[in-house]
């Protein structure tokens, strides 16, 4: 028994179960968990069945067999997604997580299979740490043969999507001009500016779709915050009139406030996605 690191897609195993990380808003959108959407729907299928019942919560796991007879283990390790560099990966969930996949692997095999997870999982997307992820395979695993696929850098996820960056940005620009023919004529997007890809490549493909003119841009810094610079470059590179809105007050109101309530100290998880969180909120 072992950890065996092999350099190639993960969806070639022939392991018994493939586990990947998702998220518990019924969503598979980007990385693993969208070659998954894609490769099996019967798998997705039964993970919007779970989200529709209200089952996906942090530690929970949603078992499916895919067309060739494997079990995909969905680990709901991480509540929400986004890619602004928080850490969305809740460790004490994700041994939960395994905990129930190796309770699944003793009461539904005659023997114990092969286990396959991705390089990085929880980390690449969710913002958590390999080395820790990496013991927490290691010891939980540590009666099963384990496989660690790791796509090759140099096929990069082009060859895992075959991916048309031309091609889908048409489509992502002809989208939000019919969505505002039919919803909003007229109206300007509204856009949260934080500098980081999210949000430029929307602000961009927002001009493209409906002109300079009929976007506005919001900047939301916490405090005094170095990397507003990056916000402000993007506005100023397309163009766009923008707002800055401080929340500093608000994230720490919230942060006192629940410090209060709970009676204990926020968790460096805690204060690192708040900010996010109320951007967020302010931006619905």
């Amino acid at each position: 028994m072992g950890i065996t690191i092999i350099e190639g897609n993960l969806f070639n195993t022939s392991a018994g179960i493939i586990c990947h990380q998702c998220n518990c808003q019924g969503i598979m959108g980007s990385g693993v968990a969208a070659e998954v959407k894609k490769r099996y729907p019967e798998v997705f299928e039964s993970y919007r069945t779970d989200f529709e019942k209200g089952m996906l919560k942090l530690g929970y796991v949603n078992f499916a067999k895919n067309k060739k007879g494997q079990i995909i283990a969905n680990m709901c390790g991480q509540d929400h997604f986004g890619y602004d560099n928080s850490v969305y990966t809740n460790y004490d969930k994700l041994q939960m997580c395994f905990d129930s996949i190796v309770k699944y692997a003793d009461e539904n095999f005659d023997s114990r299979p092969v286990i396959a997870f991705p390089y990085l999982m929880s980390c690449h997307r969710g913002g958590g740490d390999w080395n820790i992820v990496y013991k927490m395979i290691e010891e939980t695993f540590k009666n099963f043969e384990v496989q660690i696929w790791r796509l090759n850098p140099q096929q990069g996820c082009a060859d895992m999507y075959n991916f048309n960056a031309e091609e889908t940005k048409n489509k992502c620009i002809q989208w939000i001009r019919d969505y505002f023919e039919k919803n909003g004529q007229g109206c300007k997007a509204v856009v949260g500016i934080s500098g980081g890809k999210d949000s430029s490549v929307t602000a961009a493909l927002c001009v493209a779709a409906l002109g300079k003119d009929r976007v506005f841009g919001v900047l939301m810094p916490s405090g005094e915050q170095p990397d507003i610079k990056d916000s402000y470059s993007v506005v100023e590179f397309l163009k766009i009139p923008y707002a800055e809105v401080n929340i500093g007050k608000a994230v720490a109101a919230l942060s006192e406030a629940t410090v209060t309530g709970l009676g204990t100290p926020l968790t460096s998880q805690t204060t690192t996605n708040l900010p996010p969180r109320i951007t967020s909120d302010l931006e619905e």
